[in-house]
């Protein structure tokens, strides 16, 4: 069932705010290419913590389950951790097997409570079918070795790189990532031009994505080839549009997200999900 787009504010333009590489270099290591729908002028600099959510003392457990719910811009129901990094939940059906008819279309188990969370200001998912199943340092593991868990995989990685630029546990616990970006990573940082998080405008607008569609699964399993597509707003025709966007996963006993050495997210502009997974 689609939901009606967001209601534009008087007086102020709606536009696709693709951020260049060049930009993004000087806050993220692997430089990530977005989209990011922008439907406002806002220009303001600060962070966007998710309410409710919070980090524990050393030395004791991290807070579990949800704050009260919230609505993203579409009117689409977004969880609000009390772990600002996400709530892990129980894994009420197995993964798929291999050789099963819906291994490249099925979608993961997201419940209504808790399959969408809001991290650090950006959506991203939590199934009971494919993990993610723990949170080990502050960073999701668990992901089942199947399409679906590379989808999963591939939104956290994806958003939260983008929403946490300074924090390198997570590049490099998700990503593919080589000592010379390590080294670069340092040098930005001890320069000031990484911030830790990003700041709100860039963050409102990343959310849950409508789909996913499998291009590929290598025979071994170290490879998943996928396509996520991303509300925007409608065409000049009333139609209904996405931005789809090609990530590359590596399993190496763990999911990575593998960027093209400019950093960019090959995207193209759609208008239907046929033959596309919805969440």
């Amino acid at each position: 069932m689609s939901t009606p787009a967001p209601q534009k504010n008087s007086g102020r333009s709606s536009l696709t705010l693709i951020v260049s590489a060049s930009v993004l270099a000087l806050i993220l290591v692997g430089t990530l290419t977005i989209w990011l729908t922008h439907r406002d002028s806002d220009t303001a600099s600060t962070p966007n913590p998710s309410p409710g959510t919070s980090a524990p003392a050393a030395g004791e457990p991290a807070p579990t389950g949800f704050a009260a719910p919230d609505a993203d811009p579409f009117g689409r129901r977004v969880d609000i951790p009390n772990n600002r990094y996400g709530q892990p939940l129980t894994q009420t059906r197995g993964p798929l097997a291999v050789g099963d008819s819906n291994w490249l279309t099925a979608a993961p188990l997201l419940p209504a409570q808790g399959g969408w969370q809001r991290v650090f200001g950006v959506s991203v998912p939590f199934s009971a079918s494919d993990g993610p199943t723990a949170l080990v340092d502050n960073i999701p593991v668990g992901y089942s070795h199947t399409p679906q868990g590379a989808a999963l995989a591939a939104m956290y990685a994806t958003w939260q790189s983008y929403a946490r630029p300074g924090d390198w546990p997570l590049r490099e616990r998700m990503q593919v990532m080589t000592e010379a970006d390590r080294t670069r990573f340092d040098q930005l940082k001890a320069e000031g031009k990484i911030p830790d998080l990003a700041p709100a405008t860039a963050t409102k607008w990343l959310l849950a994505p409508d789909a996913f569609r499998i291009e590929s699964w290598s025979p071994t399993g170290d490879l998943c080839v996928l396509q996520i597509a991303t509300k925007k707003e409608t065409d000049t025709k009333g139609a209904p549009q996405w931005l789809a966007g090609r990530l590359v996963m590596v399993w190496d006993g763990t999911w990575r997200l593998h960027l093209p050495e400019d950093g960019s997210i090959p995207k193209t502009a759609i208008n239907s999900l046929s033959g596309w997974t919805t969440w």
